[in-house]
């Protein structure tokens, strides 16, 4: 009668404990990957999208006549938006007023919606007169009469803000010369959307940030 040897009750439960430790190893390693990989998505989704988002700004403002004014115009789509820096331009084009302003996202603290640049055109019949086109920076104006649109509505998976205390929109004030185009510096951070945002594939705090400077015919 052939003698055969089992494995002990002992035995058993060492390769079970052994393969139980494995596995968790394993699904932590592949759990870091994922997680890795959807943040580098989110990034270059990020990036993507804040390009073409200053592409587009960058044409608006080259294809100007002339830059109206720069300034901090207010909004009651954000109560608390007069605390920000000036997040506003306007430019004059084939006989409008066309308004570009940053709507920070809302509210300031856990926000629910994304910041945006929001795009206004103004006939020269929507300005109560001559000598106010340069309170569109500085005011409101929210006339009934103008044609608004989300400028960046149409560009998912991004939200805007400020770049900290820096304005979106600024004159280069420190290279001008006779002769030479008028620069606008065009400036802002882009993070994920707040309605998709998971711990697994967030921005960081400082978001990506956008710059760029754009010529321009007319000065302030």
């Amino acid at each position: 009668m052939k003698n055969t040897k089992g494995f002990t009750l002992i035995e058993i439960l060492v390769v079970i404990v052994l393969l139980g430790i494995l596995g968790v190893i394993l699904t932590n390693i592949l759990s870091q990957v994922l997680r890795g990989q959807n943040k580098i998505n989110t990034v270059n989704l990020v990036k993507q999208n804040g390009q073409v988002i200053l592409d587009q700004l960058s044409h608006e403002i080259r294809s100007a006549e002339k830059v109206i004014c720069i300034g901090q115009a207010t909004t009651y789509l954000r109560s608390s938006i007069s605390s920000y820096p000036s997040g506003t331009i306007v430019i004059f084009r084939n006989g409008n007023f066309i308004r570009f302003r940053l709507i920070p996202p809302w509210p300031v603290a856990n926000p629910t919606t994304n910041g945006f640049i929001q795009k206004e055109i103004f006939t020269i019949d929507d300005i109560p007169d001559a000598t106010t086109d340069e309170m569109l920076c500085t005011e409101s104006m929210e006339y009934t009469r103008g044609q608004q649109s989300f400028f960046t509505n149409n560009i998912n998976s991004i939200s805007l803000n400020y770049d900290g205390s820096n304005p979106i929109f600024s004159f280069d004030t420190l290279t001008p010369q006779p002769g030479l185009p008028n620069l606008v510096l065009i400036r802002f951070r882009g993070f994920q959307d707040v309605k998709s945002k998971t711990a697994e594939s967030t921005v960081s705090d400082e978001g990506v940030l956008f710059s760029t400077a754009v010529s321009v015919r007319g000065g302030k």
